[in-house]
């Protein structure tokens, strides 16, 4: 029972009392059972492999399971975002304006500290006292985003040589395209492959080959721009796209540029080989205007230009 009573008082004198009795024994019932709820969690949050933390109203650290004691040391008590984030302020997420309305929140988080990327998914609880409180279980998922990014660097690029592949140039390409349409400029798209490469393989072998590749690929990095692409369409096969040039000279120094980077012999193997190349220029929007229009008619200008004796560049006349 609570009890609470006071005083009747008549002409400044007590006359009385009044006594209120309130039968408290389903509240605290319930507290019990809540902080009971609360002990268990907790009980089962320090068997969890996973980071997980309690974060108070006023961003305290209420609780940290032993892993995550073990990983960042123990931090009870102390405020959440000068300890993890090094912030004065509360960050964006810690605000509790999702985990106030009873949201859960799933974030991703890379922490210089520790070196690591951490998915983090933020809940709401309540204490015995009814207040909202936030509960985090927080993953390394490090290995993981590595992996994601080697599997899409091998979805989008040549193994061989680094260089983009096929895919990631369409892309580039469509892109370059529609900001050359909006801005009015041209672009242009250079292939180009070694004449008589088959030479090399059938006398030296295809490890020779790719060795020739990569050596011709190391070139071609020192000639582009950083706005440029250079990718590799497969065999000895490149497709080069200049984005928003002013002129067809731009484009035609380049192809000079490289044509001139093959005068000097390539060591492979202990042995010099001279070989040279063939390219074939488009310009946007004159010869083509989408990827497919332009990079067939560049290929009929590679070849245009190996039937002219090698060894040179050929701008696609239709």
């Amino acid at each position: 029972m609570a009890i609470s009573g006071s005083n009747i008082i008549i002409n400044g004198q007590v006359k009385g009392m009044v006594g209120t009795f309130i039968d408290i024994t389903k509240r605290k019932q319930e507290e019990e059972t809540l902080k009971q709820s609360e002990e268990k969690l907790k009980s089962i949050l320090n068997t969890m492999s996973d980071y997980c933390y309690i974060i108070d109203k006023d961003f305290k650290i209420e609780f940290m399971n032993k892993s995550m004691i073990e990983k960042f040391g123990n931090q009870i008590g102390k405020i959440c975002y000068k300890v993890f984030f090094n912030r004065k302020s509360p960050c964006p997420w810690d605000k509790f304006k999702e985990i106030q309305k009873g949201e859960t929140v799933k974030w991703e988080y890379y922490f210089p500290k520790w070196r690591g990327t951490f998915e983090i998914i933020d809940s709401p609880i309540k204490n015995k006292d009814g207040i909202i409180l936030k509960l985090g279980i927080a993953r390394d998922i490090s290995e993981h985003k590595q992996t994601e990014k080697e599997l899409t660097y091998l979805a989008t690029h040549d193994i061989l040589t680094g260089f983009p592949n096929r895919t990631l140039f369409d892309d580039r390409l469509t892109l370059a395209i529609t900001q050359a349409k909006r801005n009015k400029k041209k672009l242009a798209i250079m292939l180009f492959d070694l004449d008589r490469f088959k030479e090399v393989n059938d006398t030296m072998g295809h490890m020779a080959g790719d060795q020739l590749l990569k050596e011709v690929s190391k070139r071609m990095k020192n000639l582009l721009r950083k706005s440029d692409t250079i990718a590799r369409m497969g065999g000895d096969e490149f497709l080069l796209l200049l984005p928003e040039i002013s002129q067809i000279e731009d484009a035609t120094k380049i192809a000079r540029k490289i044509i001139d980077s093959f005068k000097s012999t390539f060591k492979i193997d202990h042995q010099k080989i001279h070989i040279t190349t063939s390219i074939g220029i488009v310009i946007y929007p004159e010869d083509g205007e989408n990827s497919e229009t332009l990079i067939k008619n560049a290929d009929i200008a590679m070849y245009q230009a190996k039937e002219q004796g090698r060894n040179n560049y050929k701008l696609y006349k239709s």
